[in-house]
């Protein structure tokens, strides 16, 4: 979650994605989000 995170904080990397389609940089924070919500060892997942 921590790299879906710096993707949107930096303004190259979110350029970049949302190049590629409008909404994907935050649809990956909002996807990475939800998975480490439900994943069974979501305390874990943020490394």
């Amino acid at each position: 979650m921590a790299q879906a995170r710096f993707f949107l904080s930096v303004e190259f990397h979110r350029t970049m994605l949302e190049g590629q389609q409008t909404g994907l940089a935050y649809y990956l924070l909002a996807a990475a989000e939800a998975y480490a919500a439900t994943a069974p060892d979501a305390n874990d997942s943020d490394q």
